[in-house]
């Protein structure tokens, strides 16, 4: 994964090796390099104001990170199998994880705790996950192919897609 910072003069990159590297657009030169290997990082995402990326690892934790410092600000645990997706609602207050496990946690990301908690895949867990506009709903991807919107915060199926065949 790749995102833009706010101030629109670097990207913030998951590298193959589990790095976060913060590359300055204008000559493309590595201003700062984050290691995430022993979380063996899988996913990513960065709050709305681009000083904190949020890793998701093989290592079935979230790690919270902050990429003016480059160190960790907090580990979050839960999940039972790698993290293989993370979102954040547009505030950046709520994070939504998901794990091949078949598990979705919503996390108050200040306060490093648990909100909800759910069991929505068996087979392969979740692939994909976003928050909708509103953020009434969170859309997941199953490995599975199926699709599912669920209600925030309290995680009860709204609308199930049917499983696609590819």
């Amino acid at each position: 994964k790749i995102f833009f910072s706010t101030d629109d003069q670097h990207i913030i990159a998951l590298s193959s090796n589990s790095s976060l590297e913060i590359i300055r657009i204008q000559n493309g030169k590595k201003v700062r390099v984050i290691s995430s290997q022993e979380q063996k990082a899988i996913s990513l995402v960065i709050n709305p104001g681009g000083k904190f990326a949020i890793t998701g690892g093989e290592d079935e934790t979230i790690r919270i990170w902050d990429t003016l410092r480059t160190s960790s600000q907090g580990v979050l645990r839960g999940h039972l199998g790698p993290v293989s997706g993370l979102a954040l609602n547009r505030g950046g207050e709520i994070l939504a994880s998901s794990s091949f496990d078949g598990t979705i946690i919503l996390w108050n990301i200040e306060e490093q705790k648990l909100i909800n908690s759910s069991k929505i895949l068996g087979k392969g867990g979740v692939k994909s996950l976003s928050f909708h506009p509103e953020e009434r709903f969170i859309v997941l991807g199953g490995k599975d192919g199926s699709v599912k919107f669920l209600s925030v915060p309290d995680l009860k199926l709204v609308f199930n897609v049917a499983a696609h065949k590819k």
